[in-house]
């Protein structure tokens, strides 16, 4: 039997990668184990979540600056939404500013910081340095990427560039965006959605609209593919590409942030609809240089019929540990996740999480969505307005 390393270990080469230590896959996997060597069980923990934050600006006070300091999160995700930053007239040079801040918080802990509980040893043991992940969500919509709209060089959206049926147009946009958010500081994109658009609902709130490169799945995986491919040319490899929504909400009928949706399909069905992009940027590249994406975004979406029994409907995938093991073990996803692939959480904090715990919208327990969304099999959580309802604010829980 083949066995998978442990996950901290895969999330660590991908920093490795992404950021050149060492030289070739051998040296990187080396050195990510040196580095998880060196770890405290505290800095472990911290490095499975990445996390929201509020402002465009950080200091010593500040919430965030602590849980990169003192909890050793992994990295941030950044949105317009919380404030870090405003689409003004200096909107990209105050958001590299940003990037380069939190790098340099993390950075300047590791030089200063001894870990918990070593103070009394004669040679305190300082922090190992991990970068952050310093991410974005692409959105794909009218705007390309609607977190940053002054700055960036306008993009068609995927609809518009699947439209073409010109891959070497799609390679190109990636190419673009690439280059330009690594010049950001940014290293982790939630993106490009691969949904396939099974049956538009341009009146649904729940439509993927411009967002998908088409409705037909061989194409959305080509554009895909090639997207992908033109954003690690133009990041020069430094960012991490983390695609979305798998394993796919062509099928769905309602927005996934606001309810869990119900998909009613078998496996055989998925695998040769929905799944196929997701095949597509997992199997190894046709000219053998490695894997396309580096992870996979689980979202908040169910089954109904999708393990034989059309009656039976899985929990959300991304806190269903057989549902999620049942889609990881079809090629090439398998193989995919034994060489490194990872999986990244949707938000855990969504009102759709939070309905499908307690449809009053009174409760909410924080600590056991983790628990399961990580047993589930999620490598990276994403922890966003995710406060429990004992708990007086974000940080605290």
């Amino acid at each position: 039997m083949t066995y998978r390393k442990p996950r901290l270990l895969i999330l660590l080469a991908v920093i490795c990668t992404i950021f050149g230590f060492g030289a070739g896959p051998l040296r990187q996997s080396t050195r990510a184990q040196d580095i998880l060597d060196s770890m405290s069980p505290a800095e472990r923990v911290g490095q499975l979540f990445i996390v929201a934050f509020d402002g465009d600006a950080i200091d010593k006070s500040d919430p965030i600056y602590d849980l990169i300091t003192q909890r050793y999160i992994s990295g941030v995700l950044l949105s317009s939404a919380h404030n870090n930053f405003s689409n003004g007239p200096n909107t990209l040079t105050n958001l590299l500013a940003l990037s380069s801040s939190l790098q340099v918080a993390k950075y300047e802990a590791s030089l200063t910081s001894t870990l918990p509980g070593d103070e009394e040893q004669d040679t305190p043991l300082l922090q190992s340095y991990v970068p952050l992940f310093i991410g974005l969500e692409y959105e794909g919509g009218q705007h390309g990427t609607k977190e940053i709209l002054n700055g960036i060089s306008p993009l068609a959206s995927n609809m518009a560039i699947g439209a073409t049926w010109d891959k070497e147009l799609a390679y190109l946009s990636g190419e673009l965006l690439g280059s330009e958010l690594e010049a950001l500081g940014i290293n982790l994109l939630l993106g490009p959605s691969l949904d396939v658009l099974e049956d538009p609902q341009i009146t649904g709130s729940g439509d993927l609209g411009v967002r998908t490169f088409g409705g037909d799945p061989y194409w959305v995986s080509v554009m895909g593919s090639s997207f992908i491919t033109g954003l690690k040319s133009g990041s020069a490899g430094r960012i991490a590409i983390v695609a979305s929504h798998f394993p796919g909400l062509g099928g769905s009928d309602r927005p996934i942030q606001e309810e869990v949706a119900t998909v009613r399909k078998s496996r055989e069905e998925l695998e040769l609809f929905d799944l196929a992009p997701f095949f597509a940027v997992t199997a190894e590249s046709e000219d053998g240089s490695g894997i396309q994406v580096d992870g996979l975004l689980t979202s908040h979406i169910r089954y109904q019929g999708f393990q034989g029994n059309i009656r039976a409907t899985t929990r959300p995938i991304s806190l269903d540990p057989q549902a999620f093991n049942l889609v990881m073990s079809l090629e090439p996803l398998a193989e995919w996740r034994l060489r490194g692939g990872i999986s990244v959480s949707d938000s855990l904090g969504s009102r759709a999480i939070r309905l499908f715990r307690d449809p009053s919208g009174q409760s909410f327990n924080a600590h056991l969505v983790a628990r399961d969304a990580f047993l589930a099999g999620n490598d990276l959580l994403y922890l966003e307005n995710f406060r429990d309802s004992n708990d007086p604010d974000e940080y605290t829980t």
